[in-house]
Order: C-alpha cells, then sequence, then structure tokens
C-alpha cells in the first residue's frame, strides 16, 4: 500500500482489507498524499462492480481474481505469486501481455507510473491522431481478449 502511495500518477485507489479490520485500521494511519485519493474497505459483497470500475489490479494471481479480472479487462500487476498454480498463472498472464510482475513491492511506482503516465491525453490524441491510453489500455485490450464474462452462463447451459 504505501509503495502505492509513492507513484507519481495521481491515482485512485481502493484497498479491499476482507474481514482484516486490524490491518485496515494500520493502512488507515498512513498518510496519502494530496495527489491521490484512496477509499478503504473492509468484508464487501460488491467486489465485481468495483473491479468493473478498475483500470489495474494489484493482486497475486489465484485463479477466481486472474478470471474476474480478464472479464473485466484490467491490466494486471502480479505480486508474491505462490509456488504452482500462481506462478503458472503469472506466466500466462506474462506471456500473454495482459500485465506485468513486480519481484519486489518496493518497485511498484518504478513499474506502474511510466503505464500510468502514458494515459494522459496528448494534445495530439485529443486531436484525433493517434491513441491517448497508451501501454495500459493495450494491457487491458489483451486482459479483455482473455476474460470470459460469460462463463458461468456457458457452463449451466450445458
Amino acid at each position: 500500500y504505501k509503495h502505492l502511495l509513492r507513484l507519481e500518477t495521481p491515482i485512485i485507489l481502493v484497498v479491499v482489507c476482507g474481514r482484516q479490520a486490524d490491518i485496515r485500521h494500520k493502512l488507515q494511519e498512513i498518510k496519502v498524499p494530496d495527489r491521490h485519493r484512496v477509499a478503504m474497505l473492509g468484508y464487501t459483497r460488491k467486489l465485481h462492480e468495483l473491479m468493473a470500475a478498475s483500470d489495474v489490479v494489484v493482486t497475486k494471481p489465484g485463479g477466481l481474481i486472474t478470471a474476474e479480472a480478464f472479464a473485466c479487462g484490467l491490466m494486471l500487476v502480479v505480486v508474491d505469486p505462490y509456488p504452482g498454480q500462481e506462478e503458472r498463472n503469472t506466466t500466462f498472464i506474462l506471456e500473454a501481455g495482459a500485465g506485468i510482475r513486480v519481484w519486489e513491492v518496493r518497485d511498484l511506482p518504478v513499474k506502474l507510473d511510466p503505464i500510468l503516465a502514458a494515459t494522459t491525453p496528448t494534445v495530439t490524441a485529443m486531436a484525433g491522431e493517434g491513441s491517448c491510453w497508451g501501454q495500459l489500455e493495450d494491457y487491458r485490450r489483451r486482459s479483455r481478449y482473455l476474460g470470459r464474462p460469460d462463463a458461468a452462463t456457458v457452463v449451466a447451459k450445458y
């Protein structure tokens, strides 16, 4: 969390702590720079709505969160995957170009800032010449391609 707050690019950050109220209280004590906005949440049944309104998810690459991120077309920033399935999910995400891996959380700003900063529209892009979304939109497009938002319906009908 504190490493994401070091990003130079202004962000709206939603942190979901689940049922870990003690962690949420510790995180709320950290000063948030004026350029950022933070919402600190506990347990929620609205995670799908939060993801639908997001551009990026910073997460461990478990199967469910990865599938949900793909369904929402989110760029994934993979941190600290467990050996085995999460490592294989990480390889898939990276090879598909749907996200990046951050080996050390302290490197989050170095890896993520250039991607987020490139989303600021340029004068040329606003004039209709070229894309104003750059790398972030490329990651999101590739993630969206992998997503199967109707997978549960397809399986239920089968």
